[in-house]
This record gives structure tokens, C-alpha cells and sequence, in this order.
């Protein structure tokens, strides 16, 4: 074969190689295209699957607005859940099943949540939930479940912060907020930014509210002007008098709030 003839061949081959590697790469590419809406669709139905489970099983999950499609409460994925003797194992499932569809929606982690919440995962829970108020719409339910189980915690700092961050999102009067705030700052030893703030809750919590910065005045060290508020709230309301000494009684002696 002379040289230019095994050139020629050379080329072919060369041309031909990068034929098959054109076409192998566009098989690839096809099949990752085609496959991704299906694996999309896949995991959306198995996040519905899990928010509709949990949401059967009550708890603050069942308070939640989601459009679970007919195909899905009826299939035998979520029947089987729903009839499964061992609620841990469901409950594990579903907050597995919300873990890896995350990417899908940011209310996976608040389900997630719920979920972890419900196992006794409160840490866990916390750290969900903290994520999703920071980065979703509001609403103010999803601050007060954060709130309280951050008082279990007993993480009185990150409460703080929660509280104020949920103030100025939300001006309007919280009850428990302001209870929480207040907690927060006594049970971190700040009792004379805790008792200056509850000097400003009054429209918001009435009488109480001077209970409470009783108590940051005790808890600082100054007995006499506790006992000023306490008689001076009773002068101005008495109607309320043995409401307003038990609260007191209630507060008095307590260490830890």
C-alpha cells in the first residue's frame, strides 16, 4: 500500500473515531435530558407522598396548605405508610423522603422539621426551621414553634435573636413574642435591658407587663423598687388584684424562667 493510500486510511479511521465520540456524547446527552423531567417528577411525588403522610399523623404539619393531588393520597405508596404499625418508622421515612427532595421546594426543610420535631430530633428540628423563617415568606406560627422549642433548648441567646428578628418583621403585638423576649434577656442576666423593655410592653401586655419588669427589678438586686411596681399595680388595678399577686407569686421565687 503506498503512503498516500495509507494516509487516506488513516484519515478515515481518524474521521470516523470522532464520529462514534459525537455520537456517543449525544446518546448521553439525550439520555440525562429525557431522564431528568422523569426523575424530577419522581421526587416531587415523593415529597407530596411525605407531606401528605405526616399531615394525616396531626401535629403542627396538619396546620399547613399544601395541594396534595388525588393520584397520590390514593396510591399504595402512601396507603402502606399510613397503615404501617411503627410510627417512628414512618416518621424516619418521611423525614428521609423530605431530606433528599429538598431541592424541590424550600417547605421540604419545614415539613422536614416537623417531622424531626415529632422524633425528637428538636436540635435538628431547630436548625431547619431556623433556615426556612430566614428564607421563606412569613408567617407568624413558623416563629412561634421556632420560638418555643428554642426556649426547651434552653438556648436563650439564639431565642433573642429570633424574637427580634420576628419583631421587625411582624410590628404588630405578639404576646408570646414579647414573653419570650423578655425570657430571653432575664435568663441571660440582662435584667436591666429586660426590665426596660417590658416598661415599653404595657399596650401590648397590660398589667402583666409591669409583673414582669418587677421581676427584672428584683433580679437585679433592687428588692424596694420591685415592690413599688407591684403595689403600684395594684393601686391601679384592682380588679384584678388576686390575678396580678399570683402572677407575682408565680414569678417571685423562680431562678430560671
Amino acid at each position: 500500500m503506498s503512503a498516500a493510500s495509507q494516509s487516506s486510511v488513516r484519515y478515515f479511521f481518524a474521521v470516523l473515531f470522532l464520529l462514534l465520540l459525537v455520537c456517543a456524547a449525544s446518546l448521553a446527552a439525550w439520555r440525562v435530558y429525557s431522564g431528568a423531567p422523569a426523575k424530577k417528577e419522581e421526587a416531587l411525588d415523593r415529597y407530596l407522598r411525605a407531606v401528605y403522610v405526616l399531615q394525616s399523623l396531626g401535629g403542627p404539619a396538619a396546620a399547613e396548605r399544601e395541594d396534595i393531588p388525588a393520584r397520590i393520597r390514593g396510591s399504595d405508596a402512601a396507603e402502606s405508610l399510613l397503615h404501617h404499625p411503627d410510627k417512628i418508622f414512618i416518621l424516619q421515612h418521611i423525614a428521609d423522603e423530605l431530606a433528599q427532595t429538598g431541592d424541590l421546594t424550600p417547605r421540604a426543610a419545614l415539613f422536614e422539621a416537623y417531622a424531626r420535631l415529632a422524633l425528637g430530633e428538636r436540635q435538628r428540628a431547630v436548625a431547619l426551621l431556623t433556615r426556612y423563617v430566614m428564607e421563606d415568606d412569613y408567617e407568624s406560627s413558623h416563629y412561634e414553634i421556632l420560638a418555643a422549642n428554642l426556649y426547651e433548648l434552653r438556648d436563650y441567646s439564639s431565642l433573642y435573636l429570633i424574637c427580634r428578628e420576628w419583631a421587625e418583621r411582624d410590628a404588630a403585638c405578639r404576646e408570646n413574642r414579647t414573653r419570650y423576649t423578655w425570657t430571653s434577656l432575664y435568663n441571660l442576666k440582662r435584667f436591666g435591658q429586660s426590665l426596660e423593655y417590658m416598661q415599653k410592653q404595657a399596650p401590648c401586655l397590660g398589667w402583666q407587663a409591669r409583673i414582669y419588669a418587677a421581676k427584672s427589678a428584683l433580679a437585679s438586686g433592687d428588692a424596694r423598687s420591685a415592690e413599688e411596681m407591684l403595689l403600684e399595680t395594684l393601686e391601679r388595678f384592682p380588679a384584678d388584684a388576686t390575678l396580678i399577686q399570683r402572677m407575682w407569686e408565680q414569678l417571685r421565687d423562680r431562678e430560671i424562667m
